[in-house]
């Protein structure tokens, strides 16, 4: 439900391989536009802040720009844009 179809081979980090059996887990990046996309209210709020803070993001606008580069076609749900949006209107975002 959550996939993205824009994610590339580096946006997934090898945990382990063994036995032709390959694990990986999603990076930050595609990660944090996961969770946004997914937007669901507070129950993802400290996941959100950690994976805006792994990315280094400082404003709405990376936030969004993130968001856009795994889910172009989709919007970010209103709960998951009011957390970004208080998260960063202490600086003048």
């Amino acid at each position: 439900m959550f996939a993205s179809h824009y994610e590339t081979e580096q946006d997934w980090d090898l945990k382990t391989k063994r036995d032709g059996v390959i694990v990986l887990a999603a990076g930050v990046r595609l990660l944090l536009a996961m969770k946004l996309l997914a937007g669901r209210s507070r129950r993802d709020a400290t996941d959100i802040d950690s994976l805006l803070d792994a990315c280094r993001v400082t404003s709405v606008k990376q936030a969004q720009e993130i968001f856009d580069t795994y889910y172009p076609t989709e919007s970010i749900p209103y709960m998951a844009l009011r957390q970004r949006e208080e998260r960063f209107a202490n600086l003048g975002e």
